[in-house]
């Protein structure tokens, strides 16, 4: 805007649309009188003399998508292809900021990853009514095992945690292990990225965003509400055998959809619920030591007053 305050200056953009929601589609769809649009599809290019074969180039491009918006210059949002529209992931974002921490019920989910990849932990407050609320999202890259893990048990102390998936697929295995060995089983599951597992975890976090049950403030992300964003709208959907979806989702120098899947292992874990126990009272009663072991001996003057 700086450059084209000048008078006599002006400033062209050309591009093809990439989806919805980003500035070209603003540009191009927004009612606002400051630009002069223009539209040229490649029908219109042949017939202005442009010697292309567009049927050859149809069946190159194979994906219909592809063709829509390369050639014909159509804006998708992708519904069908990409797993969460543009405007479910909005909407959860609009949530106003969680007040402090009460102690409430949180879901945990962690995608973790040696190098390459993002390791991510997601934080879900049960916030009421069926809602949960991120709490808290840490993204780290490169970290050693030992330090995520010391991240996590720092979740636990500070929260009344529920239950918590994590990553088990690969180098996962160990880190699984030994958080069930510091904090029990019944309530650390490490989950294995199979079709199945991908597909079920997927479609509670979906079935949260779109029922308006699962809500993003911005306040709770350490980093722009972009990088979210992109990774929460990079997973698509293909269609697989026997006409069960297929997710799938591209690798980059930003990670591989890490933040999605580790809110997803956390909406996965807020879905399992946690055991619970019936007790009952019993009349006031005695115990005496065991005498036919070592221990029961060397501890029967501990146990005398009890």
């Amino acid at each position: 805007m700086p450059v084209v305050s000048k008078p006599g200056l002006k400033i062209r953009v050309i591009s093809t649309p990439n989806g919805v929601g980003d500035m070209f589609h603003e540009i191009m769809t927004a009612d606002d009188g400051l630009w002069s649009r223009h539209v040229v599809t490649i029908h219109d290019a042949v017939a202005d003399g442009l010697p292309r074969d567009i049927a050859e180039l149809r069946r190159a491009a194979r994906d219909p998508d592809t063709w829509a918006q390369e050639f014909e210059c159509v804006f998708l949002d992708r519904a069908g292809r990409e797993w969460l529209t543009y405007e479910e992931i909005l909407a959860a974002l609009e949530a106003p900021p969680l007040p402090p921490y009460d102690g409430r019920p949180v879901y945990v989910g962690m995608d973790i990853a040696a190098r390459g990849d993002l390791s991510v932990i997601a934080v879900l407050e049960d916030v009421g009514a069926g809602v949960l609320a991120l709490r808290e999202m840490q993204v780290m890259r490169g970290e050693r095992f030992a330090a995520q893990l010391a991240r996590l048990d720092a979740v636990f102390r500070a929260t009344a945690w529920r239950a918590a998936r994590i990553d088990q697929t690969g180098m996962g295995e160990m880190p699984v292990q030994e958080a069930q060995r510091r904090h029990g089983q019944y309530r650390v599951s490490g989950v294995l990225f199979s079709a199945t597992n991908k597909l079920e975890m997927a479609v509670a976090l979906k079935d949260r965003l779109q029922a308006r049950r699962l809500l993003l403030p911005h306040a709770a992300l350490s980093e722009p509400k972009d990088a979210l964003i992109d990774d929460l709208r990079a997973v698509r959907m293909e269609p697989g055998a026997g006409g069960v979806p297929k997710l799938l989702a591209d690798r980059d120098g930003a990670g591989h959809a890490d933040r999605f899947w580790a809110l997803a292992l956390a909406c996965a874990a807020a879905g399992e619920g946690v055991p619970v126990y019936g007790y009952e009272s019993v009349a006031r009663r005695s115990f005496a030591p065991r005498f036919d072991d070592l221990e029961g001996r060397g501890r029967a003057r501990e146990w005398a007053g009890w």
